[in-house]
């Protein structure tokens, strides 16, 4: 209730609420009215919010190994608002391009940690966010 926006895993969120479609998490009250991210591992993740809905696809990879994937995936998310300037009283007025511009950072995040043992972005990776769009 407190989260100013929510993200978990398909699997997550069957667990906690017992399902992942978007019409049912939308009718509980914690996650109204808030960004809904919802990460499905190879099937890319989906972004709901009050302006629209949208999902991304995930980069086509050889998975080493995923541990690490969310906690990067949170990483190049934070990433990405603060690229884009976001913070809490213009979080729920950013556009599409700028949401897609942060979920495209979330998304290389965890995709470049999953072509690796390493739990955490390669340097050449780190090197080259500048131009990540």
């Amino acid at each position: 209730a407190l989260a100013s926006i929510v993200k978990a895993s398909n699997e997550d969120m069957e667990i906690i609420f017992g399902g992942s479609d978007l019409p049912s998490l939308r009718k509980i009250k914690e996650l109204q009215q808030k960004p809904l991210i919802i990460t499905q591992g190879a099937n890319g993740s989906i972004l709901d919010t009050s302006l629209f809905t949208s999902h991304f696809p995930a980069p086509q990879i050889k998975v080493v190994s995923s541990i690490g994937a969310g906690d990067n995936f949170n990483a190049g998310l934070i990433y990405g608002l603060i690229n884009q300037q976001v913070n809490q009283p213009n979080l729920l007025q950013i556009n599409t391009e700028q949401w897609t511009t942060v979920i495209n950072y979330a998304t290389h995040f965890a995709a470049n940690v999953c072509m690796s043992f390493d739990n955490y972005i390669s340097m050449k990776f780190a090197d080259g966010l500048s131009g990540k769009r």
